[in-house]
């Protein structure tokens, strides 16, 4: 039985590798859509599922949107304006970087996310220029 063990725990460890790597795929191609301007507007802005927890949807969306940061800071994308980086990265939530303390050019209607302006989607994450969370709500 000791030996049935350590076969175990590396049958696990790939599945959890996979399972994070089509994650991040997902983001990457939800991201890219937003950013190349085919938001998803009201039809996609869906608010998830019954069983499933405000807080849990919270920490979701902050994670979709590091992983979003980081991917596009290595695009190239100049995060100095405080760009919109997805309209929707889970549903309900929008992805923006802003300055902190905020900086006029945090108020600027092309550097907010359109989705969150108009009521297409009713959370956002905002991460500063370096990627640190600022808020989500």
């Amino acid at each position: 039985m000791a030996g049935r063990e350590p076969n175990r725990h590396r049958s696990v460890r790939p599945r959890g590798v996979l399972a994070a790597l089509v994650a991040a795929a997902a983001l990457l191609l939800a991201g890219c859509g937003a950013g190349a301007g085919a938001g998803r507007g009201a039809a996609g802005a869906g608010t998830g599922t019954a069983s499933e927890s405000r807080p849990a949807r919270r920490a979701e969306a902050i994670r979709a949107a590091e992983e979003l940061f980081r991917a596009k800071l290595a695009e190239g994308v100049d995060m100095s304006n405080g760009p919109c980086l997805a309209q929707e990265v889970v549903p309900d939530w929008a992805v923006d970087v802003a300055h902190d303390p905020r900086q006029p050019v945090d108020d600027l209607p092309q550097n907010q996310c359109a989705s969150y302006r108009q009521g297409h989607v009713h959370h956002f994450v905002e991460l500063d220029p370096q990627g640190r969370l600022i808020r989500a709500e």
